[in-house]
């Protein structure tokens, strides 16, 4: 039988693949995954080093954060990986460059548990009387 054009046997069909397909991404956590959002990324200069510090949202999800850095900002070279676990004590965390390029940007690259990357935005030290 027709109702608006669509076969009720049809409408049945498409009801249960929608339902199929919700309860699986559901259940899965594709629908329900919550990424984190970088709050705060800084840089500063302090004894020829530079600080970097960074607060996330949330833990949850994260498998690894990358410290990147470039001289030119368009090649970003990972310096650093920084493991995140379960047992991470808090969303806070610093690096400290002790071999700093002068003029470099510093950038944040973290990985989700299911493999999405998030960049953060760029940062650069506001002194960079850095000896080559």
């Amino acid at each position: 039988m027709k109702a608006n054009g669509v076969h009720r046997a049809n409408a049945k069909k498409i009801y249960f693949i929608l339902f199929v397909v919700l309860f699986f991404l559901g259940k899965f956590g594709f629908a329900q995954s919550q990424l984190p959002v970088f709050n705060t990324f800084t840089a500063a200069s302090s004894e020829n080093k530079i600080n970097l510090q960074w607060d996330l949202s949330t833990l949850k999800n994260v498998s690894s954060i990358f410290v990147e850095r470039s001289s030119d900002t368009q090649g970003f070279v990972a310096i650093a990986e920084i493991w995140v676990t379960a047992d991470s004590p808090g969303t806070q965390f610093r690096y400290r460059d002790s071999k700093p390029v002068a003029g470099a940007t510093y950038r944040l690259k973290l990985v989700s548990a299911n493999g999405a990357v998030i960049y953060s935005k760029t940062a650069s030290a506001t002194e960079t009387a850095i000896p080559q």
